[in-house]
Order: structure tokens, then sequence, then C-alpha cells
């Protein structure tokens, strides 16, 4: 009876050693997984300040792409993971970002989505990171109830999405055209490219197009007008409002040569642009905006054709168009950038903009976006 009594007790001890044991694999195993995960997903923080991290909450942040909920391709149960996507090479794929029915294209390192149904890109970034566009919060996740193209009055529905779109320049007033933001374009596609064209405006007798293919580390975007009037292509790409604006201004004696606006006069300029202390000299002169209270727009001469949002936490992006530009829009400056009015997150956005010369009939323009990694160390204010 001793005996017997004895092995019971060895017995359970040895249960509850195992156990133990096994406890503390799983939590080794959740450690590890969590670990993997927030390498996988981390955003690019090297290079700025803190404050730029401690300044926003989690809830601000965009899931990255792969996570199940937010996942960026979804062509079965199962969204894509980002281990097969890098293993894919280039490629398309069809299924859903944040509810909407997209398209994506990737080359195992980047990836861009497009969604047809609303007429734009919806997203670009690292397909290890998350995205690097703004979305607005209202219509992403999609909303799931029916989004009404017209009101009660038969008149369009304008909606800002976000994410990059085209207007025709000059300014065609307010709303912007429906049909060629926000409408629902066509698309073709091959092996490595995306062609997404809107249909007519017949508001304003006009057409756009944009064509999607990776070059190098690079997003090219050779952009499409058809227009009766002349008109130039205006890209706009909507990025999330706390980061950074950054400019390569061409050389001036007075900033106002290079820099105009309609909400701030002149002699205020140097109060919402403030030089960068260690710009590469061969740059030209760099200066930078942060969010302001009001909304704000600054059309600029560059020096170099390009202009970024430099964001320590979601990542960098920039916006690139050929440069000496042939024939500057009739406000003389070759890019835009721009704040809108809303303070509260996620709600505030800061838009990137370049134009094309402005002519009637058929024409092209091609831009690219990146990933502005040389862009990681400068000291900005």
């Amino acid at each position: 009876m001793g005996d017997r009594l004895r092995m019971l007790a060895m017995r359970y001890i040895l249960s509850l050693t195992m156990l133990s044991v096994y406890g503390c694999c799983l939590s080794v195993l959740a450690a590890s997984e969590h670990s993997t995960t927030t390498a996988l997903h981390a955003p690019h923080t090297q290079g700025l300040a803190t404050s730029l991290v401690d300044a926003r909450t989690a809830a601000e942040l965009p899931r990255p792409w792969g996570q199940s909920d937010f996942a960026l391709i979804n062509p079965s149960d199962h969204p894509t993971t980002v281990s097969e996507f890098q293993e894919d090479g280039a490629a398309i794929q069809a299924g859903k970002y944040m509810g909407w029915p997209a398209l994506t294209l990737h080359n195992g390192s980047l990836a861009a989505t497009v969604v047809p149904e609303i007429g734009r890109l919806v997203a670009f970034g690292p397909i290890a990171g998350g995205n690097r566009l703004w979305l607005n919060p209202t219509f992403f996740p999609h909303p799931g109830d029916g989004l009404e193209r017209v009101d009660d009055a038969g008149d369009p529905i304008w909606r800002n999405y976000g994410g990059m779109k085209i207007w025709p320049y000059p300014w065609t007033g307010w709303p912007p055209d429906s049909d060629l933001d926000g409408g629902i374009y066509s698309v073709e596609q091959g092996d490595d490219w995306l062609l997404l064209a809107s249909a007519r405006s017949q508001r304003l007798d006009t057409e756009v197009s944009m064509r999607l293919q990776f070059d190098d580390d690079a997003l090219a975007l050779t952009l499409g007008m058809d227009s009766t009037q002349e008109r130039a292509i205006w890209p706009v790409v909507q990025v999330p409002g706390s980061a950074y604006c950054v400019i390569p201004l061409a050389a001036h004696d007075d900033l106002a040569e290079v820099v105009s606006s309609p909400q701030v006069d002149d002699a205020d300029l140097a109060d919402s642009l403030i030089p960068i202390e260690n710009a590469p000299a061969d740059q030209g002169h760099w200066v930078s905006s942060r969010h302001v209270s009001e909304h704000r727009k600054f059309d600029v001469t560059t020096a170099s054709g390009w202009i970024a949002s430099v964001d320590g936490l979601r990542g960098s992006l920039r916006l690139r168009w050929t440069h000496p530009h042939p024939n500057p829009p009739d406000h003389g400056h070759d890019g835009s950038f721009y704040f809108n009015e809303r303070k509260e997150s996620p709600q505030k956005y800061l838009e990137l903009e370049c134009y094309s010369p402005i002519q009637a009939g058929a024409q092209e323009w091609v831009i690219f976006l990146d990933l502005a990694k040389d862009l990681d160390e400068l000291s900005l204010p």
C-alpha cells in the first residue's frame, strides 16, 4: 500500500512538472511570435527625434500588410502572408483591401494597391511594413452600407477617400469632379503593370488614367489626360498629416521668389517654412513645415523636382517628377503641398502635389513614388 501511494505521488509530481514545462514553452513561443511580428511590421524610426513618435497614439497607426483584419490581399479564406508575397516576385493579385475589391501590384519588396471602384491608388509601401498613404477612416475599412453616388436632388456626391488621385489644373471649383475623383475606373493589366482609366467627365470633357509599374525601388506612374481644354495633370498624394513636409527649394534671394500661398502673406512665409541645418548643399535649400492649425496650401519652385513627407513613425514618402520642368503652370511653380484644417487624428492629412505642362488634347506625365530613405538622417526641427 505504501509503495502504491509513493508511486501515485511521484506521478502527480511528474504531471505538475510537465505542465509547468509546457506552460513555459507556450510563454516562450508566444513571446517569440510577438517579437517576430513586431520586428516584421515595425515602422521605420531611425534618424528622427523621438518627439515625433511620442506625439501619436497606436490608434493612429495603419495596420500593416499581412495582418488579418486589414489584410492587403485576401484571395481565399485567409490573407496572403508577407512571406508569400516575398516569394512570388513581381506579380498582381486580386482580393480585398480593408473591405474594398482591390488589385495589388508587388515586386517582392514593395506593394501598390488600387481600388477601381473609387479610381485611385489606396496603398503603397514596403510589404513587410505599412501603408505610407493616408486613407479616410470614414471609408476605410469599407463602411458596409451602399455608398450612393448621387444625392436626392440627383447631383453627384464627392467624397474624400484619401490615397492618390488625379485632378485637372486649373482648379475647376469645389467640390472636385466626382467622375475623375471617386468615379468607377476601368482596369487593364499585364504581367507587371496595371492601368486604371476614368470615364469621360461630362462636366469637364476630360478623362484621366494612371499606369503603375515598379522601377527598381520606386513606383512609376504614367499619368494620362485627354481634354478639349488646356489643362495640366495634377496628381494629389495624401499622406498622414503629422509628417514633416520637406522640399529642396530652388536658389533664391527672397523666399517669396520660390514659395507662394493663398493663405499666407509673403512676409510671413518664414514662420511656416524652416531651413534644415544638415541638408546637403548640392540639393538646394531644404525647408520643412509641420501641421498647422488652419488649412494652408503652398506652391513651391524646387531645385530638383521632388517633395516628400518625412515621418519617423509611419515611414516617409517622396513624390518625384521631371526636372527641370519643361513648362510650369501659370503660377510659376512645379510643386505644391497642402495641410488640411483638421487637427484631430486620424483626420489630418498632408497633400504632395505636382503639375504636368498645360495643354489641350492627349498628354502623359510620369511621376515616381519612393520611400525617401536618404532623408532619414535629416535634423528636423
